[in-house]
């Protein structure tokens, strides 16, 4: 109402993750903004906007090592009245989410239309009288196009790709890292485990922290190990590769969070009964046309995909250096339908193990990968819209 518009801008916009790294300095410049709160050398700042249009704010943040990095988000001041730039369709989006592809969303937008938008990022957001607004989709607009009639009447579409899309569409090469306590080449890291080797590749080797945060919950050294080699196709499936041998993968949410997480099929039974229930569902929760719609389908098929399943695992001597190989193996069943037997190789188990101990994980990965290749229950249930953004495909959590 005033002609300002004030936004808010929060660290960890951008993180240093060298081993045992700490922020040292931020420098923000601001795109014809002018700072409210904090300033250009500081970490949280509010910067104001007084014109409407599209604004890019950039903070760089140094390491107490001279290790740089940035951040640049896209601030977009809409002007008060917005029939004058676009005449909206009523046509539903589309909304999809896999745990394979992440959030992907489908939008025809509006008529009268005669250029497309450029790439930028976009949110789809639903409004709530009380709660506020909430984010149901954020990605970078792709693979746009606009149809016209006789009439001059025009819709144009384009897609939403979220981060996993965005990691496909890099390329990686190949790369080998190597596990250094004192590391003096590019490829060497102290401490080498599947989240510094993926730090370390992702803020090197592509742009995505220049447009997401990089930050670690999990920063133990449980599998720490000699080296991992990056075979080249695309980001994504090449660091999926790596992440398969400790049994993990990344997660997406829909407002363009991703994580590394382990399978919940693959963990110990202890460790998976101890797993947070994101999601009950009650009758409540259905959605339908009449009362006789079915709510949910249970689909379970008794029969055994594998016969056998092979495990090939190894563990890390962080004083030798040495690496240890076992091989577990299953009881063998006559199969129903599929394969004879399986093998799964390059199984990670932590670091610095007995020999006992690591026979014991070694059972337990091959027990639980045996029961995984075997046809899973599958429930189907139908919800309402509401619940978009709310349940997010998970390996991790039920």
């Amino acid at each position: 109402a005033d002609g300002n518009a004030d936004v808010d801008l929060f660290e960890p916009l951008a993180t240093a993750i060298d081993s045992g790294a700490a922020i040292s300095g931020w420098a923000w410049s601001a795109d014809s903004g002018s700072f409210i709160v904090g300033g250009a050398g500081t970490q949280d700042v509010q910067l104001r906007y007084t014109t409407p249009g599209w604004y890019m704010p950039r903070v760089t943040v140094t390491d107490d090592g001279g290790q740089t990095s940035w951040f640049t988000p896209y601030v977009f001041i809409a002007p008060n009245d917005l029939s004058s730039v676009v005449k909206l369709r009523y046509q539903d989006i589309n909304i999809n989410a896999t745990v394979d592809g992440g959030w992907n969303t489908s939008v025809p937008f509006w008529d009268g239309v005669q250029s497309v938008l450029d790439g930028t990022l976009c949110a789809i957001y639903m409004p709530h009288k009380t709660a506020g607004n909430k984010i149901l989709h954020c990605g970078r607009i792709r693979t746009e196009g606009v149809s016209f009639t006789a009439s001059g009447k025009g819709l144009a579409t384009f897609v939403i790709e979220g981060i996993a899309q965005q990691m496909n569409n890099l390329k990686a090469i190949t790369w080998r890292f190597v596990n250094d306590a004192s590391p003096s080449d590019f490829n060497h890291v102290t401490n080498l485990t599947h989240w510094r080797m993926i730090g370390r590749y992702i803020r090197e080797m592509t742009n995505i922290n220049n447009t997401h945060s990089l930050s670690f919950d999990d920063t133990s050294n449980d599998y720490v190990f000699l080296s991992y080699y990056l075979q080249e196709g695309t980001c994504l499936d090449s660091l999926r590769d790596q992440l398969w041998s400790i049994n993990a993968d990344f997660e997406f949410t829909s407002d363009g969070m991703m994580k590394l997480v382990r399978n919940a099929r693959y963990i110990p039974t202890a460790d998976r009964g101890a797993l947070t229930t994101v999601a009950g569902f009650e009758f409540k929760h259905f959605t339908g046309t009449s009362k006789d719609d079915i709510m949910y389908s249970l689909e379970l098929d008794h029969s055994k995909q594998v016969g056998k399943a092979i495990n090939g695992v190894g563990w890390y001597n962080s004083t030798s250096g040495a690496v240890t190989a076992i091989k577990g193996t299953t009881p063998a069943v006559l199969p129903g339908r599929g394969t004879e037997e399986t093998a799964t190789d390059r199984q990670i188990l932590k670091a610095n193990l007995s020999r006992a101990d690591a026979e014991t994980e070694a059972k337990q990965r091959t027990r639980n990968d045996f029961a995984a290749k075997q046809r899973q229950p599958t429930i189907r249930m139908i919800l309402p819209a509401g619940f978009v953004g709310k349940i997010n495909p998970s390996i991790s959590q039920w």
